[in-house]
């Protein structure tokens, strides 16, 4: 595992990075309605560690806060789809259930100290800057999850820690930049309001001059075409009947009708 892993290390930083982002708050904030049925299922299984519909159900929350955040609370569910982010969050889960594969290969693993420390410096459950017990309870309780329940999502955060901790892989501060770009994307539009006094333009003959050099091709005069012509007078001729008899009689076989008799 610790093989394949540093084999596709250049990869696995941003990966890594994104799977290490705490996932266990998501549960304390109703972003997104996507329900996935039974919490215990499993809807996936990465080595021996499964990927249970509740796990799948928080990185989803926590995928469409981040979401919604980054476009200023112009997120739906609509648009969720189309973003993919069941697949993403499916993902994100698959990544940390590799790491935690490793981790059960190394035998390592989170102790009650570990966690109590961890849980004390939470905020959440801070009163006057000290970890209350009864708020700790309080708050597991407004957001339906068990003590038990959120002291495994913990311990596992804790765990991928733990074993990234082990691997060889730094991120350079280009690549840490990048993720926090990424994170904290959005639109941003500097402008100016220009007035006539802040156009300043330069009409000297050494400007117009290289100005018309580079366009002259833009500045040809319009085609034009000279015609000469004849006038000629409307030629007129006169004919007698006789000579209109003549004429039908030498080509009366050229007046027929439709039934060929001549007319």
């Amino acid at each position: 595992m610790i093989t394949w892993m540093q084999r596709h290390k250049k990869w696995l930083i941003i990966t890594i990075w994104i799977s290490t982002i705490a996932f266990v708050g998501a549960g304390f904030v109703g972003w997104g309605q996507y329900s996935y049925g039974d919490k215990a299922g499993a809807v996936a299984k990465v080595g021996n560690i499964e990927v249970t519909q509740g796990q799948l159900q928080k990185t989803y929350s926590n995928l469409y806060g981040q979401y919604s955040k980054m476009f200023q609370g112009n997120f739906d569910e609509e648009k969720a789809k189309s973003f993919g982010l069941q697949s993403q969050a499916l993902n994100q889960l698959t990544q940390q259930a590799l790491i935690l594969n490793l981790a059960d290969s190394l035998n390592l693993e989170i102790n009650d100290k570990e966690l109590l420390t961890e849980i004390k410096t939470q905020k959440y459950f801070f009163e006057n800057g000290v970890f209350n017990k009864g708020i700790y309870k309080q708050v597991l309780s407004r957001n339906n999850l068990s003590i038990k329940e959120y002291e495994e999502d913990v311990r596992r955060e804790l765990l991928i820690r733990k074993t990234l901790k082990l691997l060889p892989v730094e991120a350079n501060k280009n690549e840490l930049k990048i993720i926090d770009t990424i994170g904290n994307i959005a639109d941003k539009i500097n402008y100016k309001l220009l007035t006539n006094k802040d156009i300043k333009i330069d009409t000297s003959d050494e400007k117009l001059k290289a100005f018309w050099e580079n366009m002259k091709n833009n500045f040809m005069t319009d085609i034009s075409y000279d015609i000469k012509y004849i006038k000629q007078k409307t030629l007129t001729k006169e004919f007698n009947s006789n000579e209109i008899n003549n004429y039908y009689t030498n080509n009366k076989t050229h007046f027929k009708d439709a039934d060929g008799k001549i007319l």
